[in-house]
């Protein structure tokens, strides 16, 4: 499947992935679990199937916000 495909909620994560995973998480692997795996439910459970910077930024949001307190 292609992520530009109609439908899809955004550009798919590819290449430099990783950088992204890791400076959003701050290189906890609690975090990067947590972001794995409750992206993968909501991609299902909305239909998209897809894990997108977009879905990461969304989950990733309580600790980015609590960083700026």
């Amino acid at each position: 499947m292609q992520p530009d495909q109609p439908g899809r909620a955004g550009p798919a994560l590819h290449q430099g992935g990783a950088d992204y995973l890791h400076q959003l998480t701050g290189g906890r692997a609690d975090r990067l679990g947590y972001l794995l795996r409750s992206g993968a439910i909501r991609a299902i459970r909305d239909g998209t199937e897809c894990l997108t910077h977009a879905l990461f930024d969304d989950l990733a949001a309580p600790w980015r916000d609590s960083r700026t307190r």
